[in-house]
This record gives structure tokens, sequence and C-alpha cells, in this order.
């Protein structure tokens, strides 16, 4: 092979590679952007300058198993309670604390995706430290529809312990400055869905019923499901005026 020959192959060489890496290289979208704008460690600043001018901010996630959409929750709360220590600190320090507006949110409802009932079984976890009524309802819950539950996982414990040190934080405010009570509060506004699967040993009846079963919770689910949660988070919004949600 002579000089030129081996120049050329070189320089196809080169020129392969570029095209490579043009074709490997994607434009910055809109959503990288504000990836990057946005970074993990100003997101929770972000949702609670939302919280100073809205009444209701939505957080989503994509996987209900996955804990790091649970910790996005309890960090966004326990960065709303530093700012609200902050904020009590350098008010106190100038003695005319009633007289002052504030336009941060000193009251906060905190929506879960659940009904009354689970609720009430969080709470007695949040004030008593036990999770054993919560644990029995969720297997009896999954085996009532068929399946146990995915929820049941250490994510979830973990989701429940933040919210209990959370609502301490809360209480502790309170008892520093009774002047200005701190509120935080959760709902579930979930209804329990009007269907049931009962069980039979007639094989044909039992297939039956397990499909008109798996009908009424994929109408409930895309339907009403919905609906009735906003109508619940609707009314809490016209009951408290005054509490950021």
């Amino acid at each position: 092979m002579n000089r030129f020959e081996g120049s050329h192959i070189r320089e196809c060489c080169i020129l392969i590679g570029l095209i490579c890496f043009i074709g490997c290289s994607k434009q910055e979208t809109p959503v990288d952007k504000a990836k990057n704008y946005y970074r993990s460690d100003s997101l929770n600043d972000l949702i609670i300058e939302n919280l100073r001018t809205k009444r209701i901010v939505m957080l989503g996630d994509a996987d209900h198993t996955n804990g790091y959409y649970m910790r996005l929750v309890t960090g966004l709360l326990d960065r709303w309670l530093d700012k609200l220590e902050k904020e009590k600190t350098s008010l106190s320090s100038q003695g005319e604390i009633q007289k002052i507006n504030h336009p941060f949110p000193k009251k906060l409802i905190l929506f879960i995706e659940a009904d009354s009932e689970q609720t009430d079984l969080i709470y007695h976890y949040i004030q008593t430290g036990n999770i054993s009524n919560w644990l029995m309802s969720a297997i009896h819950g999954g085996f009532k529809w068929g399946s146990l539950p995915g929820g049941i996982s250490m994510d979830i414990i973990e989701y429940f312990s933040n919210l209990k040190r959370i609502e301490e934080r809360v209480r502790k405010l309170n008892t520093q400055n009774v002047l200005h009570p701190y509120d935080f509060r959760i709902i579930g506004p979930e209804d329990h869905p009007l269907y049931n699967l009962e069980k039979t040993k007639d094989s044909t009846l039992w297939r039956e019923r397990y499909q008109q079963f798996e009908k009424n919770r994929f109408e409930y689910f895309v339907r009403q499901r919905d609906e009735l949660s906003s109508n619940t988070i609707r009314k809490t919004l016209d009951n408290y005026p005054a509490i950021k949600l």
C-alpha cells in the first residue's frame, strides 16, 4: 500500500468517526434544559415558591413502588419546615410578629393516594409508632382484591416514618410559639370502590365473576376514581380557604 492510499484511508476513517459522533450527538431538548435548570437540589425551592402564589401544587410519580418519589415528597416537607423555622427565628427578633403578613404558608395539607380508612391507619402509626394495623389492613386488602399490593415495602415504611418525623417537627414548632400555629394534615381523598370479588368453588361461575370483577375494576379506575378524588379536594379547598394543599 503506497503513501497516497494510506493517507486516503486515514481520511476516510476520520470522516466516518466524525459522522458517527454527529449521529450519536443530540440537540438539548426543552425537557433537558428544564432538568438542567431545575436541578434536584433546587426542585424543592421551585415547588415552595409556587406554594406562595398557588392554592394547590401537584406532584406526580412514575412508579408507585419507587422510594425516590416518596422521598421527593418528604424532602419538600422538610424544606417547608426549614423555611418556617428560619422565618420564625428572624421574625421573633423583631418583636412585632402579629403585625407582619406572612406570604409563606404555615398551614399545609398533604393529599395521598389513599382513602380515609387507610389514612386513619397511617395517622395511627404517626401518633403511636405502631404500624401493625396498617400492615394487616394492606395484606387483607390485597387478598380481598385478588392480589398482594405492591405498596408493602421498606420504601413505604420509610415514607411513613418520615411523615411521622415531619409531624413531630410541626408539633415542636407549635409548642415554641402559640401566636402563629402551624398546621400539617394528611388526607386520603379516594372513595372505596363499589365492587367486590366473591369467591366460589364453581369454576365456571368463578370465571364469570372474575371477568365481571376485572371489568368493574377497570371502569372504576378509568371513570370514577379520579373524579371522586377531585371532588374531595375541591371541597377541601372551599372548607379551608387559608390552607395550601
